[in-house]
This record gives structure tokens, sequence and C-alpha cells, in this order.
């Protein structure tokens, strides 16, 4: 058996092999940088409010930020990673019950006050006919 060292590999490679192992190693380097800022370690939240961004904070700092809301003043509090609504004026205070959040959404829809973790949407949120 006949061992090949580098030089021999790439001298007997044709033009089109070449570019698809460029294309190859282009297309895994937009792989990396697309995953990795979808997934990035930098937390934020970002608030609406009446389908308007209020707010946007870091996760990572504790903090604690009324929102004016259609009803009035919605209370939310940001400690340890995590995001809660301490206080509301709807009548059954659902988004208060649903705690603590590292992920996802806490809606208050009778407030129209949104809490998005780690969501961005350019030029605010789109209200539907539903959440109206």
């Amino acid at each position: 058996m006949k061992k090949l060292n580098l030089h021999q590999i790439v001298r007997n490679t044709t033009k089109a092999d070449r570019i698809l192992i460029l294309f190859l190693i282009i297309f895994c380097f937009s792989l990396i940088i697309f995953f990795n800022r979808i997934f990035s370690n930098k937390p934020s939240i970002h608030i609406y409010s009446e389908g308007k961004e209020v707010y946007i904070l870091s996760l990572n700092e504790n903090n604690q930020v009324n929102i004016k809301g259609r009803l009035g003043i919605t209370t939310i509090e940001i400690k340890d990673k995590k995001v809660r609504f301490i206080s509301s004026p709807c009548k059954n205070k659902l988004c208060i019950k649903q705690g603590w959040k590292d992920s996802g959404s806490i809606i208050c829809l009778p407030n129209n006050v949104i809490v998005s973790i780690g969501e961005y949407r350019k030029g605010g949120i789109e209200i539907d006919a539903i959440t109206k």
C-alpha cells in the first residue's frame, strides 16, 4: 500500500474538489457563527407594554421595575437570573401565579404587559386579535 503525504493529496485534487472543500469549510464556519448567536450566553429581558418595547434589561443583574400598562402599574422582579411578576392590577393574577421564569415569556393579558426572556423582536411585538 502506497502512503500519500499532504502535498501529494493536494496535487491530486481537481479544481472542483478544491471548490467543494472550500465551500464545506465556509459552510461549517457559518454554522458555528449562526449557532453561537442563537445560543449566546447574553440573556436579556424585553418588556413590552401595550405592544411597545419599554425596557431591555439584563437577566444577570438583580432589579425591580414598574411598568405602566392598560389597567395600571405592574411590578416585575429580576433576581438570580430569573424573572417574575410581583404585583399587577389584573383581577385573576395569573401572571403572578406563573412564578419565577428563566426562559420563555410571562404575559399579563388584562394589563397588556409582556416579559419576554431572551427573545428580541425588532420594532416591538405584534398583538393579534387573539391577544387583544
